[in-house]
């Protein structure tokens, strides 16, 4: 019986070991839930220099994350003008050079005696070495008792290889929009507690003909296509926002094999 040295035993278990950690780390389905590295940042600037978020101060607010890592700099930088372009659009057209220049030119605008603020967000929904899903926050509120806050949400997805957006076409194969509006419709009326048999029209929802149609307001997300309908969009306000998922399990059918959600449809 040959007897082993604790050394030469030590040394072969530290070599399975870093062997075993370099292949789980190599692997594809690692590789697909590698995220890119962001850091959040801040923008806030009250009027008349007065402290954003105090009582009686109008201010802006714009909270972003900034892509520093995990993919090609070209593509950082392509995720990055993407969210730049949101914060820094204006309603008429005219995008703002800066974020003191977007708050000068908003401020401007306010000349009634209410206090208001204006937030923009972007919050990082989904974050895969293939796939970023961005939401897009924005609310402008005047602050007097007869109005209401005006905010909607814009969901996006972004290729984490090429830094580009993301359409349903990209994802699903061949005419799929029947059977993606068939599911999105039963998720719809899941998320709204809406019998199958139950009238859209007579529950005060306005699609088109009382009949269910799915946005282009869409993110992939981690366990199924994510779609959102904002405030007064489909309902009266009182409704609010809609967000409801097709799960992954549901389009196997319509992916395809090799494409952006191979790793999300089992």
């Amino acid at each position: 019986m040959v007897a082993c040295s604790p050394r030469i035993s030590l040394s072969f278990l530290l070599f399975g070991l870093v062997a075993s950690l370099c292949h789980l780390f190599s692997s594809p389905a690692a590789a697909a839930q590698s995220p890119l590295t962001y850091k959040t940042e801040t923008f806030e600037r009250g009027e008349a220099g007065c402290k954003p978020k105090e009582p009686g101060c109008s201010y802006v607010s714009f909270t972003y994350p900034k892509f520093t890592a995990g993919t090609d700099l070209k593509v950082l930088n392509a995720l990055n003008a993407a969210v730049q372009n949101f914060l820094l659009g204006r309603s008429d057209g005219n995008p703002a050079k800066d974020f003191n220049d977007w708050a000068s030119k908003e401020m401007t605008k306010k000349t009634g005696p209410e206090k208001w603020t204006f937030e923009k967000k972007v919050d990082v929904e989904l974050n895969r070495s293939s796939v970023v899903s961005l939401s897009l926050f924005q609310e402008d509120y005047i602050k007097n008792p007869f109005m209401q806050p005006k905010s909607w949400v814009t969901l996006v997805s972004f290729n984490a290889q090429t830094g580009t957006k993301i359409s349903l076409n990209d994802l699903l194969m061949g005419n799929y929009q029947a059977d993606l509006t068939r599911l999105g419709e039963k998720s719809f009326r899941m998320a709204k507690k809406i019998s199958p048999q139950e009238s859209l029209a007579e529950r005060d929802f306005t699609f088109k003909d009382g009949k269910f149609q799915l946005n282009d307001n869409f993110m992939v997300g981690s366990n199924g296509l994510v779609f959102q309908f904002n405030k007064y969009e489909i309902a009266p306000g009182m409704d609010g926002p809609t967000r409801f998922t097709i799960p992954y399990s549901e389009l196997k059918g319509l992916s395809s094999a090799n494409g952006v959600l191979a790793s999300f449809v089992e």
